[in-house]
């Protein structure tokens, strides 16, 4: 039984590696034991005997005479190679034809003959005119053993008939030494200094534009291996320095050749070409061919074989059965073989060859994966581009409209008798401090921020950029090893019994908090924990109280909002403005940090601009959906752009100076969405709803972190931006902020109505929780 394709190239493998470093070994051990006591060492082994003999000490290097070293380069030599005998095969790849030379000379061939591992394995190539490579071949000498006059090469086998036996020889040629790998741009690189160094002799000129590499040494091993380059030469004239003349030279490559030319293999003759077939199963050629009735060739016996055992035809999937196959008459050679040409060699022939295709095709992906990925990014950057052309054209249009609406302003104010339209104007009842006519202080509702406000908003941007570069953690900010030991310290009555505080705000510059209560009050704490005062705000229901540090860092402006429809701004305990425009419950307000202005967020689906110094509502916005109610309202710490939950769960992100909406995203179902915290940073986003507590990271528009579907009520990062926590029932949780979100401390409350809201103190030294029995609750 013949072995398998894959276990003979497998054991041809072990023979590139093991003949030619065997080779290498036995030149070593030739000369040790010549040199070692001057006597000759005899071994047991016949074939080790005609190693070691000292009459054949370079046997298995290719005969050659060193004719001359060109002046002023030692390295290339001019060589007159003797004839000698070789085996020759064409390649594409490298291991396919090194295991086509090796299957010959380790015995498969028609005399069983083995041949020794010589020295070097050359492989030709011709070149075009352009420099192209034509074709390349494999040889391997075959040793001294094979002569042409007496012991020619034996014939190929079926294996080995791509194999041509042949006396090469009876030439001169320049060689140069190659040091490292034998690239083909190195190995190109050697024979154009071979060309150079030639043409300046003026002696010699090159025959050809191919060259041929030479590789010393073992091919599958780690050790360093010789290489020489080599290009054929013919001389050009007389000259001194050289042993003979052009003429002599001439006549000597002649009578080699005519020796050569009279003494070929017996299989030197190239077999005529044949009509062949190849089978449509395997794709190889065929040897007993036969057709199907579709039409298909196969070779009979794989095609028995698969009919057998399927009963189909392997192409067309119709039934086929072994009687159906009609014989295929075919011409045989004079010994009754057939005759049948491979189209061509194969690379899947071993299993180096199958790993450079594998290569290769790995090397074609990750080029065509580094395109795609260039394209993507180009891709990102014209969208970039379109998103910073978008925004300028609705900086432009916001510009325009407030423009627009001044003008109709100023006609509207001279009236309507000429025929122009007039804008109508929202009575607000604004009173200034000290009281006065409510009317005298009417503003009008506009639809565009006055330029001044702009200003203040980009100008503290870029003042809060550059502080937070330089910004460090404060020295007093609690680790999170303090906040695991804080205590629960006694409550602190803030507003009627059994009346909620559905907020709570704290100033953290001056560790003042204000709480928003459902009796319809405002009340103050000191940096003590202990309620300084409190205001009668006039709302049926405070459901939002917030210090408006960009109008007084001291905190002494506050604002409120509650069920009556109404906000109100307060100073020292007084009343200095009421805005009305809101038609159902203010559920929300938010502080800007540019100046003394401020957003309000309401039931009825409207967010509102206002401005503390001029009384007035610069802006108001109403959701797409009127039935989709605000719950909450926040502002990024740079003021930019500001965030709106409605009750449907959605979170919106508008741009704080066009007023334009930017980006929708959900956080869940309905009331998913009901409380929201910037981080410090502005990087992540905090929402607390019924579904549970989320973490956005804003720069990717993705979830950093879910804490669950605990429905939470309240949620807060502290001043740093280190910690954030959420209150949810009866409990407060405080969390690390990045990395793996681990928890802190969980605070029992021991609130018998449950925890609505909470806020961190100054360096993270307390957690304040709000719920819904009155009491003000500190962790410390």
């Amino acid at each position: 039984m013949s072995p398998s394709p894959l276990s003979s190239n497998l054991h041809l493998l072990r023979v590139a590696s093991s003949s030619l470093a065997s080779s290498s070994r036995r030149r070593r051990r030739r000369k040790s034991r010549l040199t070692f006591d001057g006597s000759k060492v005899k071994s047991s082994n016949k074939e080790e005997d005609d190693i070691v003999n000292d009459d054949i000490l370079d046997a298995y290097k290719i005969p050659s005479t060193t004719v001359v070293t060109l002046p002023g380069n030692d390295t290339i030599e001019i060589r007159l190679l003797d004839p000698y005998t070789i085996a020759i095969t064409p390649y594409e790849n490298r291991e396919e034809g090194l295991s086509r030379l090796l299957m010959y000379i380790e015995g498969e061939n028609e005399s069983k003959e083995r041949y020794p591992p010589t020295q070097p394995l050359t492989m030709r190539y011709a070149l075009d005119s352009d420099g192209e490579i034509l074709g390349k071949t494999m040889e391997l000498y075959l040793g001294p053993r094979v002569n042409p006059e007496t012991n020619p090469a034996a014939k190929t086998t079926e294996n080995t008939k791509t194999i041509s036996a042949k006396v090469a020889g009876g030439e001169l040629i320049a060689v140069m030494p190659l040091v490292g790998m034998a690239t083909e741009d190195a190995v190109r690189r050697c024979r154009d200094i071979i060309a150079e160094e030639v043409e300046k002799t003026k002696a010699f000129e090159l025959d050809g534009a191919g060259f041929r590499v030479s590789t010393f040494g073992p091919m599958y091993s780690l050790r360093p291996r010789d290489n020489e380059v080599s290009v054929k030469v013919t001389p050009k004239t007389k000259d001194s320095r050289f042993p003979f003349s052009r003429v002599e030279a001439l006549q000597r490559v002649r009578e080699i050749t005519q020796k050569k030319n009279q003494f070929r293999p017996p299989n030197w003759k190239r077999t005529q070409r044949r009509n062949m077939l190849l089978c449509a199963l395997s794709g190889s050629e065929i040897t007993k061919p036969c057709v199907s009735p579709s039409g298909h060739i196969f070779e009979r016996t794989l095609i028995e074989k698969y009919v057998k055992e399927t009963g189909e035809n392997p192409i067309t999937k119709q039934p086929l059965s072994v009687e159906d196959l009609i014989p295929i008459e075919t011409d045989f050679a004079s010994n009754g073989s057939a005759i049948a040409i491979k189209p061509r060699a194969t690379a899947h022939a071993s299993i180096p060859g199958l790993l450079q295709t594998f290569h290769d095709e790995y090397d074609a992906l990750m080029l065509e994966l580094f395109e795609t990925r260039k394209r993507l990014g180009e891709s990102e950057r014209e969208l970039a581009s379109m998103a910073y052309q978008v925004d300028a054209a609705n900086r432009t249009v916001a510009r325009l409209v407030k423009e627009r609406d001044e003008a109709r302003a100023m006609i509207g104010g001279g009236g309507g008798a000429n025929g122009t339209t007039t804008v109508q104007t929202t009575t607000t009842g604004k009173k200034r401090e000290g009281g006065g006519d409510a009317d005298a202080f009417a503003k009008k509702a506009k639809n565009a921020i006055p330029r001044s406000i702009l200003d203040a908003i980009e100008s503290t941007n870029k003042e809060l950029m550059a502080e937070r570069k330089k910004k460090k953690m404060h020295e007093s900010l609690k680790a999170k090893e303090e906040i695991g030991k804080f205590k629960l310290q006694d409550p602190v009555p803030g507003h009627k019994v059994n009346t909620a505080i559905h907020n709570v705000d704290v100033l953290h510059e001056k560790s003042l908090i204000v709480t928003a209560g459902a009796d319809g009050t405002a009340a103050f704490f000191d940096a003590g924990l202990q309620k300084s005062s409190s205001i009668a705000t006039g709302h049926k229901k405070c459901l939002d109280a917030k210090f408006l540090v960009g109008a007084d860092k001291s905190g002494g402006i506050v604002a409120t909002c509650g069920a009556d429809n109404t906000v109100k701004v307060w100073k020292a305990g007084k009343n200095i403005s009421t805005y009305d425009e809101h038609t159902q419950d203010v559920v929300s307000v938010a502080s800007h940090v540019a100046g003394a202005f401020f957003v309000s967020a309401s039931a009825d689906a409207s967010w509102h601009f206002h401005d503390v110094e001029s009384a007035s509502t610069v802006y108001q916005a109403t959701n797409d959906d009127p039935k989709d109610k605000y719950t909450s309202i926040n502002i990024h710490p740079d003021g930019m752009f500001l965030a709106a939950l409605t009750q449907s769960g959605a979170v919106q992100l508008w741009d704080a100076r066009s007023c334009a909406l930017q980006q929708t995203f959900s956080n869940g179902g309905k009331n998913a969405a009901k409380s929201c915290s910037f981080s410090e940073n502005g990087y992540f986003f905090a929402v607390s709803g019924d579904e549970g507590c989320k973490i956005w990271d804003l720069r990717k528009n993705t979830v950093a972190h879910d804490f669950g579907k605990e429905k939470c009520e309240g949620v807060a990062f502290d001043k740093s931006g280190k910690y954030v926590a959420y209150c949810t029932g009866k409990t407060a949780k405080v969390y690390n902020v990045k990395g793996e979100w681990d928890i802190v401390q969980t605070f029992e409350s021991k609130s018998k109505k449950g925890n609505l809201c909470v806020q961190f103190l100054k360096d993270a030294g307390g957690v304040v929780v709000g719920g819904g029995d009155h009491n003000l609750r500190v962790f410390q």
